[in-house]
């Protein structure tokens, strides 16, 4: 099994990632892609509001846990729509 992990440098995402990784490969999403590297850890660079950026991430895995947020910017629920958009849309392109 392997899993991506969208918004892996959040709060969250840094408790999940080492969690996930000792049952499964992850691959560790953010938009730099500065996740660390370690054992079954794939840090990968994409970014939500980006559709060919996430078509590469999520290329290979079976799962999605999408922990990406917009807030702090003026239009955050227009962001957040965009890229939840974009990412149900590329995982079911990616099966």
């Amino acid at each position: 099994m392997r899993a991506a992990v969208l918004g892996a440098t959040g709060f969250v995402g840094r408790a999940i990632v080492p969690a996930l990784s000792e049952r499964m490969d992850v691959v560790a999403v953010s938009r730099g892609g500065d996740t660390p590297p370690a054992e079954r850890v794939q840090p990968v660079a994409a970014d939500a509001l980006d559709p060919e950026s996430l078509r590469r991430a999520l290329e290979g895995v079976d799962v999605v846990y999408y922990l990406v947020h917009s807030l702090g910017q003026a239009n955050f629920g227009d962001l957040d729509r965009r890229a939840a958009t974009n990412v149900a849309a590329e995982a079911a392109r990616a099966g």
